[in-house]
């Protein structure tokens, strides 16, 4: 009868010794899944912009006001768009650029050829309310009409840019 209960005490022990490391396992695993899924890093969602409407205004203006909104910018240009130089070297008879005072940034442009985007002029930072004229480029063009893109560049404070807007110029090198 001894030997019977010896078995049987065997017998329980074995089972309970199974258990034991069989939950130690699945505890292991789940908290190796909780740290993975914690540690990934979470994309950013793409904001877009909302359309208000009279039904939703209040609510945008509410999330506007909780979120570090940052209003779009404009851009007022006053510029000559067909500029003319008598030679590759010389200033121009009319180019004229200016950062009107109606903006809010300090700007600066580049002037590229059209059909190669080669950059032609680099201008220095226009402060609002200040303008560029007889202006000569950084490189020495043939005679010949250039299509061209003035791209402007709206800079912060550190000279950061924050936007751009391009619009098409020509050139004339008449020597």
């Amino acid at each position: 009868m001894s030997g019977k209960s010896i078995r049987s005490g065997n017998a329980t022990k074995k089972k309970g010794g199974g258990i034991i490391p069989l939950v130690g396992i699945c505890c292991a695993v789940v908290l190796v899944g909780a740290v993975v899924f914690l540690g990934q890093e979470n994309e950013p969602e793409d904001k877009r912009n909302v359309v208000i409407t009279k039904d939703n205004l209040e609510e945008v203006l509410k999330d506007m006001a909780e979120d570090d909104f940052v209003p779009v910018g404009s851009y007022e240009t006053k510029m000559s768009s067909n500029w003319v130089f008598a030679d590759g070297k010389s200033a121009s008879k009319n180019a004229y650029v200016e950062n009107v005072v109606a903006n809010t940034h300090d700007v600066y442009f580049d002037i590229l050829l059209s059909d190669t985007k080669e950059r032609i002029y680099a201008s220095p930072v226009l402060p609002i309310g200040s303008h560029l004229e007889a202006i000569t480029l950084d490189k020495d063009l043939e005679a010949g009409t250039y299509d061209c893109i003035i791209e402007y560049h709206l800079v912060d404070e550190d000279q950061n840019t924050l936007s751009t807007v391009s619009f098409t110029l020509t050139i004339i090198v008449q020597n």
